[in-house]
């Protein structure tokens, strides 16, 4: 069977996985050779100095909840250093390892160290970003990028298609990816059970060790006793 790993979240665990994965893998009549589907965060904006302010909304909510005080989605902020701990900082940038943030070109290149380093069938991109019209700018930028990939001779011998998660987002809100040679998938309430169920399952187990349990002692100074 394919194998998926959230890997924009537990990036510390991805180069062993795939090396059992491949190393373990049986033909099957399903699938004659393996094929590893890797997950990263994107965050795409004009300039690098953009999509690192952009990007921080993120970073506060995950350091939040580290700290075992989880938020909602906050509004990006110039001064995050000021504001988060610098091990957690740390950590939360341990975290992020396997993602993308900077300009296209940036990102562009970016991508291409990943696909260098895992050599994926597929890449599952996501993003947090709090104004949902920069969200969207940032899925059509990332869109354009990996098309160029998937048309291109150097990507193809492993890169066969791209997928976009798009959370609870409206299709008619993003007309750029109708005519793009990738596979969109929408969650919402109604969703029904689906592989990114197990993927999120397996990534949560991940997340466990790869970042709690670690962290526990430092976490405590943050809890109210």
């Amino acid at each position: 069977m394919p194998y998926a790993f959230a890997s924009h979240f537990a990036p510390a665990l991805l180069e062993n996985a795939l090396f059992v994965y491949r190393s373990k893998f049986k033909p099957s009549k399903w699938l004659s050779e393996p094929y590893v589907i890797i997950c990263v965060g994107v965050c795409v904006a004009e300039t690098d100095e953009e999509a690192v302010y952009l990007k921080s909304s993120q970073i506060l909510s995950f350091s939040s909840l580290i700290m075992g005080k989880p938020i909602k989605l906050p509004a990006p902020v110039e001064n995050i250093g000021e504001l988060i701990p610098n091990q957690v900082l740390q950590q939360v940038e341990n975290t992020f390892a396997c993602s993308a943030t900077g300009s296209m070109k940036t990102v562009d290149e970016t991508l291409l160290n990943i696909k260098t380093q895992y050599q994926p069938d597929e890449l599952m991109v996501t993003g947090a970003i709090y104004d949902h019209e920069l969200r969207k700018r940032s899925f059509e930028m990332t869109s354009k990028i990996l098309s160029n990939y998937t048309n291109s001779q150097s990507w193809n011998k492993t890169l066969r298609k791209f997928t976009l998660l798009i959370d609870i987002f409206e299709r008619e809100e993003y007309p750029f990816i109708m005519t793009k040679p990738i596979k969109v998938i929408y969650l919402n309430s109604s969703t029904p059970p689906h592989i990114i169920t197990l993927v999120s399952l397996a990534g949560m187990s991940a997340l466990s060790m790869n970042i709690f349990l670690p962290s526990l002692p430092g976490m405590t100074a943050y809890f109210d006793t």
